[in-house]
């Protein structure tokens, strides 16, 4: 990860934030006359940052090179984007994010997978009866975990 931290005053006296060797971060805290020092990995670090102030951190090693700019237009990474238009162009960014995140979040279906599932569905099946849906959902549960079939995190308890 190519983010710098360097030698910061925040809060005046109350906290300090300096880069230390390798991919180290020191977080000096002080209260009253008390002193608290912690050293954490920059991912620790800002994993902490994002979280506790439920921000995005984008790595500066992330983003493309940019700029060529003829006065109307300015190209970055293969893409050309108009003078003028920074807010449309901020909106547009920050919506891609939010996109990414919801991909990330939310991963495409392994249709090979729905396939064979399907498959061992269809291979499983008995005939309907009448008992409550519960215990038919049940029965196919046990038929697809005696073939293998499992939920991660379930029985982790």
């Amino acid at each position: 990860m190519s983010v710098t931290v360097t030698d910061v005053s925040v809060l005046g006296d109350h906290c300090a934030i300096r880069a230390r060797a390798g991919e180290h971060v020191e977080v000096t805290v002080k209260e009253g006359s008390q002193f608290s020092v912690a050293d954490l990995t920059r991912a620790d670090f800002l994993a902490a940052v994002a979280a506790e102030c439920d921000v995005l951190i984008i790595d500066r090693a992330e983003l493309p090179e940019g700029g060529e700019d003829d006065g109307r237009t300015v190209r970055v990474g293969g893409n050309c984007y108009a003078h003028g238009s920074r807010e449309d162009l901020r909106r547009m960014a920050l919506s891609a994010l939010v996109a990414v995140r919801h991909m990330d979040a939310h991963p495409p279906v392994d249709e090979a997978q729905v396939e064979a599932l399907a498959k061992v569905l269809l291979a499983t099946r008995v005939e309907a009866d009448c008992r409550p849906a519960d215990d038919q959902y049940r029965d196919i549960a046990r038929r697809l975990v005696a073939r293998g079939v499992t939920v991660k995190g379930a029985g982790d308890e």
